[in-house]
């Protein structure tokens, strides 16, 4: 971790200069989202972008990465159920044993992709026990006014 501003700005010069003349001698792409830019060929290049969130040990802690990914795949955990609301959720006709296999098929990949590698804190397995509470007593058409334990909720879905 960084102490002070010197070393933060030291190391990112060096950073800088290392990818810069790596650039130069045999090319470099970097892509991180749309709005990032890279280098791929052998010419000299100037003007770099360093990305907003950079994955190196000594420039962002890695509970602020884990929680940035953790936040990003409840968004799209939660699109991904939300594109299926009319098809899916909102239908009497579908069984409420195939919306939990639908529902553990196409939404908790999204949130769990990756997970294999993450070293998660007490908070944010909340953060992700939440979520899927919440989704399992949309499904089941239950709220928090039900008072129904979260122990009964996980018995009746499997």
């Amino acid at each position: 971790m960084v102490n002070s501003p010197k070393v933060l700005t030291s190391k990112l010069v060096l950073f800088k200069r290392g990818i810069t003349q790596e650039a130069s001698i045999t090319g470099i792409k970097l892509a991180h989202g749309n709005h990032d830019s890279y280098h791929s060929s052998r010419e000299k290049y100037e003007k770099f972008n360093i990305l907003a969130s950079i994955y190196v040990d000594d420039l962002i802690p890695i509970d602020q990465r884990l929680d940035n990914e953790i936040e990003g795949r409840l968004t799209k955990a939660t699109a991904a159920f939300y594109m299926l609301r009319s098809v899916i959720w909102y239908r009497k006709s579908v069984s409420v044993n195939a919306k939990l296999r639908i529902f553990r098929v196409c939404v908790l990949p999204v949130l769990l992709y990756g997970s294999e590698v993450w070293a998660l804190t007490i908070a944010q397995e909340n953060r992700i026990n939440i979520f899927y509470m919440k989704y399992l007593r949309k499904i089941l058409g239950l709220n928090l006014g039900d008072r129904v334990s979260n122990v009964r909720i996980m018995e009746v879905s499997g």
